[in-house]
């Protein structure tokens, strides 16, 4: 096979948290294989913009579980739960979830993308909406990939 011309690398190393994503594009390389690329990218990195911050993502995904209980999904279930959000038990609930209450507005934008999310409508793309246009491409797996030893 012959070797990428130009590649597209995530590296990150903070804590103890590390990634390194790399997609190597080849003449025959699509725009949706490398949307695709890009959105895993977001898919992995996002949960831990709120972990940094100090926000409880797992408190707030039960929040958005409890305020879509039993909605049909799809737009016509906004009307219903966008008021939810001004109610004090959501207030306080978002609060809580955060330690530092400047960074509650953050929060509260993770809660509604999941809320959305729940009632099956997502603000951005997922891998898992490509592939549903793309169904040729396939979802990369996660994590790092296991080194081959080298040959002697």
């Amino acid at each position: 096979m012959d070797e990428p011309s130009e590649y597209i690398d995530f590296m990150a190393r903070y804590r103890d948290w590390i990634s390194i994503k790399r997609i190597g594009i080849r003449e025959g390389t699509k725009p949706e294989e490398v949307s695709l690329y890009l959105a895993s990218v977001k898919t992995s990195i996002e949960p831990k913009l709120y972990k940094f911050l100090d926000i409880d993502i797992e408190a707030l995904d039960r929040l958005a579980a409890d305020l879509t209980k039993g909605m049909r999904k799809g737009y016509d279930s906004l009307p219903s739960v966008i008021p939810k959000l001004k109610e004090k038990e959501v207030r306080d609930a978002l609060t809580k979830a955060c330690k530092n209450p400047d960074v509650s507005k953050i929060a509260e934008a993770y809660l509604f993308g999941r809320i959305l999310s729940n009632l099956g409508i997502e603000a951005f793309a997922t891998p898992e909406s490509i592939v549903k246009v793309f169904p040729e491409l396939k979802i990369p797996k996660q994590g790092m990939p296991k080194r081959v030893a080298p040959k002697i």
